[in-house]
C-alpha cells in the first residue's frame, strides 16, 4: 500500500511480512535523486526502513546508496537484539557485495521514542499507519 506518492517527495509504502509466523507491520520510504557532479552524473538512493517485531522490538534502518557503496545505520530498542542482527549483516553484506555494492553497517540501541515510522506529509497518513498497526496488534 502507497502512503506517500507526492511529487519530489519520498515514496512511501506499507507492507505487510510475515516473520516468524507473525503478520507484522513495515514501513518503508525511498527517494532517488540524480545530480551532476565535476565527475558526471550522480545518482543518490535513501532508505529508511520501520519494523517492530515482537521479540526483537522495534527497527528503523536508515540508509544511503552512492556510486555503489551503501552506508546504513539500524537502531533497535533492546540491547540484546543487537548481536542477532549484526550476525544478519554479515549475510546481508556478502549478498551485496556479490552484486558489486560495498556496504558498511553501524548497529546500535536507541531510545524507544526516536525509533518511529518514517516520516509522513499529512495527518490522514499518520491515522491510516496508527490504525493498520492497532489492526495487526489483534492478529486478525
Amino acid at each position: 500500500h502507497i502512503l506517500n506518492r507526492e511529487q519530489n517527495a519520498p515514496y512511501i509504502f506499507q507492507l505487510p511480512l510475515l516473520f516468524q509466523n507473525e503478520l507484522q507491520n513495515a514501513v518503508l520510504q525511498y527517494k532517488k535523486e540524480t545530480g551532476d557532479t565535476t565527475k558526471g552524473k550522480s545518482e543518490k538512493l535513501t532508505i529508511n526502513f520501520f519494523l517492530q517485531l515482537s521479540k526483537l522490538g522495534k527497527m528503523r534502518i536508515d540508509g544511503i546508496l552512492t556510486n555503489k557503496i551503501f552506508h546504513g545505520v539500524i537502531g533497535l530498542e533492546k540491547e540484546e537484539s543487537v548481536q542477532k542482527i549484526r550476525s544478519g549483516i554479515l549475510v546481508l553484506q556478502k549478498s551485496l557485495e556479490a552484486r558489486g555494492v560495498t556496504s558498511h553497517f553501524s548497529v546500535r540501541t536507541i531510545q524507544k521514542e526516536q525509533l518511529t515510522p518514517p516520516e509522513r506529509t499529512s495527518a490522514v497518513q499518520r491515522e491510516f499507519y496508527h490504525d493498520i498497526s492497532s489492526l495487526l496488534d489483534l492478529k486478525a
